[in-house]
């Protein structure tokens, strides 16, 4: 009786129901792939049936576009909006027990929500502060998310050690480390406390670097919890509303400039950025100014970091191969035998095709992808920070693409760069 009990105190029985649960959709859609139903689309169908944090391992795949192959990178695209919402009345609930009655009392929001989300829904509301009404939106964490994260990550773990051991293929993508990662991020993006700091700092920031028409919204701290986050509502237009942007009387132009340089000295400059841009989460405001919403994956740098990808960076648009390698180590701490002529060479051939002497005809959306496919063939795994680093600019290149095709983000990108250097040997002499 007393092994029971312990064992349900440790969580052990809800892990090993959902073991068999997670057993019973390995094998349901096995069957399905038998019937002819193609391999991403069963993988799918299987975290979706697994819940939101299986669903976040699919988000992860449909937005590392390069990383993976790219009938994966598609299929997985439907995860992220085909997201099960949460029944209104359990966010209200959680909503109370969060704030408390008093609290509670000073919002209103609406019965639908305007985006639901794997971690979290998000509704529209007022807030009224001394007689004051606010627009806000109210972001309300799914319940019992991190219990069910601990026992869905183990689950991941071993599925990912196995699907490794069987296939090198898989073992390339080193799934173990990626969970590894989500874990880490997953720890982060729950507390929304944190992500109330990182709100702060980012505004901070771009004060400090004169940014003034680059905004993350308003935190109101007094209703925050770690399940709970109030924020000022922005009105505007996605980035990816490319119809409407044109229709506004914007220098679209200009303002992504604004927004690429803002993001690229934020990292070099203070080692933080934010490390989840997609569309959804960048607006063109109604002002004209540029909103950054949702800031529960940001990066971090410290000074090595900040070094390592500059001379990444500078080596890349100079053609310094050779300089490109040792970088590339160095970004890994590697300490295993590679042969550094054959994958000089690689990098080489990769990437002179893509290094045209126009600079608006180049793209880091092909740079990226083929240097971290080469890497992975001498299975390096490129660091969490540098591959988040590189999502980001991989969105801001299609971003300028489709918004602003002059923008040259190769020329930008070198000029902060260097820009960055001359101020660190100045500060060293």
């Amino acid at each position: 009786m007393l092994i029971a009990i312990t064992l349900i105190a440790l969580g052990f029985i809800p892990m090993v129901r959902r073991c068999y649960q997670s057993i019973f959709y390995v094998i349901k859609h096995s069957v399905r792939r038998l019937f002819g139903v193609p391999t991403p689309r069963v993988l799918r169908h299987f975290c979706e049936d697994m819940g939101p944090i299986f669903v976040k391992f699919g988000q992860i795949i449909a937005s590392s576009e390069g990383l993976f192959p790219p009938q994966y990178v598609t299929e997985f695209q439907q995860c992220l909006d085909n997201v099960a919402p949460m029944k209104t009345h359990k966010a209200i609930e959680i909503l109370r027990t969060e704030l408390g009655p008093d609290k509670f009392s000073k919002l209103s929001l609406t019965l639908k929500p305007i985006a639901s989300a794997s971690i979290a829904q998000v509704y529209s509301g007022i807030l009224t502060i001394d007689d004051q009404e606010k627009d806000v939106v109210i972001k309300i964490q799914r319940p019992n998310l991190m219990k069910q994260a601990h026992q869905d990550l183990n689950i991941m773990h071993i599925l990912a050690r196995v699907t490794s051991a069987l296939s090198k293929r898989v073992s390339m993508f080193n799934p173990v480390g990626m969970i590894d990662d989500l874990r880490n991020n997953l720890e982060s993006e729950l507390d929304f406390e944190k992500e109330a700091a990182h709100i702060h700092q980012f505004n901070t920031i771009m004060t400090k670097l004169s940014y003034s028409e680059i905004h993350a919204p308003k935190t109101y701290d007094h209703f925050c919890t770690k399940q709970v986050l109030v924020l000022e509502r922005f009105y505007g237009t996605h980035i990816n509303d490319i119809a409407t942007l044109k229709n506004r009387a914007l220098n679209l132009e200009h303002l992504l400039e604004q927004g690429i340089r803002s993001w690229i000295e934020s990292t070099l400059y203070h080692g933080f950025f934010h490390a989840d841009v997609h569309a959804g989460n960048m607006l063109i405001l109604d002002n004209g100014h540029i909103g950054f919403v949702d800031f529960g994956i940001v990066g971090h740098l410290n000074d090595q970091e900040k070094n390592l990808v500059i001379d990444y960076m500078t080596n890349l648009t100079t053609q310094n191969y050779e300089g490109l390698a040792h970088t590339i180590l160095a970004m890994i701490n590697n300490n295993k035998d590679v042969d550094m002529p054959t994958f000089i060479h690689e990098l080489r051939e990769v990437c002179t095709p893509l290094l045209t002497t126009n600079m608006a005809e180049m793209s880091y959306g092909s740079f990226l992808p083929e240097i971290s496919r080469v890497a992975m063939r001498y299975h390096l795994k490129m660091p969490q920070e540098f591959l988040l680093l590189s999502k980001q600019i991989l969105y801001f290149d299609r971003y300028a693409k489709q918004l602003a095709p002059n923008l040259q983000l190769f020329t930008i990108v070198l000029d902060i760069v260097m820009t960055f250097r001359e101020k660190q040997s100045l500060m060293s002499s």
